[in-house]
């Protein structure tokens, strides 16, 4: 679902997004920007994340590089 959401995000030509993911919903926000940056990313909200290894996945993906700060 991260590629799809990266195809409909460039086919409109969406830029500054504002990404609003619930539950589960997450983990295919952090794969699309572990895939394709945060460039067209202006914003996530993450509404009741849900998983049992949250602390971990922070984890590797803080090791995966530095994410742009938005002033």
């Amino acid at each position: 679902m991260a590629d799809d959401l990266a195809a409909v995000i460039g086919h409109f030509g969406l830029e500054d997004v504002t990404l609003v993911c619930h539950s589960l919903g997450f983990k295919e926000a952090i794969r699309y920007l572990s895939r394709h940056g945060d460039a067209r990313i202006a914003r996530l909200v993450l509404v009741a994340p849900t998983t049992a290894d949250v602390p971990a996945w922070c984890a590797s993906f803080e090791a995966a590089g530095p994410v742009r700060q938005r002033p």
